[in-house]
Order: structure tokens, then C-alpha cells, then sequence
């Protein structure tokens, strides 16, 4: 009866904030009639985990797995490749397909580099660590809009998501998608809730955001950044 009369519980999750424009509103659009409300937060995976851990939202969106939270569920929904992001038109010497990681640290533009807790932030500092590489700069910012703004006005690069790019079309025609050396930099999204959040909606919001993303996301992802078509990869309904 209460599904007949859609009186289901009320929807509380947070999303990354690079799928702000590009899944999110489908997202609400689709599962309006499937619970009484819901409320969305967007943000970096740091502050979605502590909004996770103070009940704010009872499911996420994340790059980060959150391990250390193991009375959490988690799966893992898509694996992505990071990019360099330049202004437009910068010459890095001969052939962009076979770039090193030591150009990039000689490029004579700062690396603008993501807030040290969130998860893009953890992701290039561990890799950093783990290969040995060094790169100068001395900004990090935990907003995208800031990163692409500063890349576009020539203040630096960066290394993210295609979908940033994607989630700012503005920027687009100031700034350069470039794969990144090997070996290259993946980036995973995962959902993650509470043990107590129901079964089934977990299931269902997973299928529904890997649905929006391989429909409405990927071809054009594949489109900006063809030279890394091979590197997207989307967690099948096998549930």
C-alpha cells in the first residue's frame, strides 16, 4: 500500500561535485516518484564521507572508498582516467602522445594541484609519492571552477577527471585535454552508505547512476578525450 501511495522513506545523498550538472539533475528527475523526498548535497569526497558519518545524508557518491569506515558498504560503480588539463594551444614539445612525466615537471607552468583530503587530492599525492615524481607548484584548491579558471588564464595545469571538463563547457574552448604518461592515473567512484540503508535502493541507485553516466556522459567523455576511449569502464547491472 505504501508503494502505491509512493509514501516511501525520504532520499539523502550526496554527490560528487563534478556530476553536478552532468547526472545529478537527471538523477532527481528519475527518482522523484520513487521516494516521499529527497535531498541532495554535492561536494568533494571528504566532506561527503563527514556528512556520511554525521547522518546528514545516508548514502554517497565518492572517489574515495572510505576503507577505514567498515561497517559501511561500498561498490564500485566506475573507473575513469585523469587527464592533464593546459590552456589552449601550449607547446610541450614534439608529440603530445609520448609525453613523460619530466616535460610536465619542466613545462614552466605551475601545477595547480587539488585539496590535500579530498579524494582527487589523495589520489595524485599517493601517486605522486608511489613514482617518484615531483611537481612544482604551490596552490591547491578543492574547487574545480577555480582549477579550470586558473588553467584557462594561462596561471597553470592541472591533472583531473574528463567529466570536470565536462561539467564546465565554458572552459572548453580555452583549455587542452592531454593523457597522461604512463602509467597513467585512475580515478573510481564508488557508492557508499550506511549497513542500514536498504538493500534494494542501493542496488537500484547504483544501476541508475551507471545507467545516466554510460548514456548521457560517456559519448560525450569519449568525444573530449578520444585518445583514452579505452580507459572508461562502467560496472555492468549483475546485481
Amino acid at each position: 500500500m505504501r508503494e502505491k501511495n509512493s509514501l516511501h522513506s525520504e532520499l539523502k545523498i550526496g554527490f560528487l561535485e563534478s556530476m553536478s550538472l552532468s547526472i545529478v539533475p537527471q538523477f532527481l528527475s528519475n527518482f522523484k516518484t520513487r521516494v516521499g523526498t529527497i535531498t541532495c548535497l554535492t561536494g568533494s569526497s571528504d566532506r561527503l564521507i563527514e556528512r556520511l558519518k554525521k547522518h546528514d545524508v545516508d548514502i554517497i557518491v565518492s572517489s574515495d572508498p572510505a576503507l577505514k569506515n567498515t561497517d559501511w558498504k561500498r561498490i564500485l560503480m566506475i573507473r575513469e582516467p585523469s587527464v592533464a588539463l593546459f590552456p589552449k594551444g601550449i607547446y610541450l614539445g614534439e608529440g603530445r602522445k609520448n609525453l613523460s612525466w619530466n616535460q610536465l615537471s619542466l613545462c614552466n607552468l605551475p601545477f595547480i594541484n587539488s585539496y590535500g583530503k579530498s579524494g582527487r587530492g589523495k589520489l595524485v599525492n599517493n601517486f605522486l609519492i608511489t613514482y617518484g615524481i615531483q611537481l612544482v607548484g604551490r596552490i591547491k584548491v578543492d574547487n574545480l571552477a577555480i582549477k579550470l579558471s586558473m588553467v584557462a588564464n594561462n596561471s597553470g595545469w592541472t591533472i583531473t577527471s574528463p567529466l570536470s571538463l565536462l561539467n564546465y563547457p565554458a572552459f572548453t574552448k580555452d583549455i587542452d585535454a592531454i593523457p597522461l604518461p604512463a602509467p597513467g592515473m585512475e580515478r573510481r567512484i564508488y557508492l557508499i552508505a550506511n549497513e542500514l540503508f536498504p538493500q534494494d535502493l542501493f542496488e537500484d541507485i547504483a544501476k541508475e547512476v551507471c545507467k545516466l553516466y554510460s548514456a548521457s556522459v560517456l559519448p560525450s567523455l569519449k568525444t573530449l578525450c578520444h585518445q583514452n576511449i579505452g580507459e572508461f569502464h562502467i560496472r555492468q547491472a549483475t546485481f
